[in-house]
């Protein structure tokens, strides 16, 4: 199902109205959400807090899934508030000079799944391709906590190209930051056929047109028609 790839950044919603959209994106399919925790350090901005996650796994429990990008220093200092509430953890490979570790405590304290993202001009280094710990990986399209900036479509295609055919294993990739639809019918032509999973972080294109200043049911239709257009990009 389409609705599989999609996750939406909670950052990207109507932070008045979070619970209301969130219900909303549950009757149209959307079961995964994205949340951006920042430190201003790591990258040059703040994030949502712990608390939103919390509150809302209690709200929804098992009706939404959760992956949590921390874009954070030392991350480990946050685990205890966010890991217990969230199916996917990711920790930026720049964040710390082991991330294995961090991977390895992930795994071993808590539940969730563990991806390790890398930023634009980052290359993925050889040992990834054989940690056995690592459930996934998330490239990212801009550079993190830098908003208004173009999709780097072409740097993502080839490391999306490069994990594929020098992984063997079926892990999950989460392509992160201003992805556009036409980026996504690129980055699944490839995936159609071969039974991977791509996961776009998709609030650039779900939330495309939508402005929280008009109508609630305004912005449903928006979200209707970008929801068309996903469908027939994600085969």
């Amino acid at each position: 199902m389409w609705n599989d790839y999609i996750s939406v950044s909670l950052i990207c919603l109507d932070s008045l109205n979070l619970e209301r959209d969130i219900s909303f994106l549950i009757k149209k399919g959307i079961h995964n959400f994205h949340a951006d925790f920042m430190d201003n350090t790591l990258v040059p901005r703040l994030g949502i807090s712990p608390e939103t996650i919390q509150q809302l796994k209690k709200k929804f429990n098992e009706d939404i899934n959760i992956d949590s990008h921390l874009m954070i220093k030392n991350p480990e200092r946050c685990f205890d508030v966010i890991a217990p509430y969230s199916d996917w953890v990711t920790i930026h490979y720049e964040a710390q000079e082991d991330p294995l570790r961090l991977v390895q405590i992930l795994k071993k304290k808590y539940k969730c799944k563990v991806a390790i993202a890398f930023n634009v001009l980052t290359e993925i280094p050889k040992w990834f391709w054989f940690c056995d710990d690592i459930d996934g990986i998330l490239l990212m399209g801009i550079s993190p906590g830098v908003l208004g900036t173009n999709h780097y479509e072409e740097i993502v295609y080839e490391k999306l190209m490069l994990y594929r055919r020098s992984y063997s294993r079926l892990k999950p990739i989460f392509i992160d930051g201003a992805v556009t639809f036409t980026s996504i019918k690129r980055y699944y032509a490839y995936d159609a056929g071969r039974n991977y999973t791509t996961v776009i972080c998709g609030s650039s294109t779900l939330l495309k047109g939508v402005d929280f200043s008009k109508s609630q049911d305004i912005n449903n239709q928006t979200i209707d028609k970008n929801i068309e257009e996903l469908q027939k990009c994600i085969q």
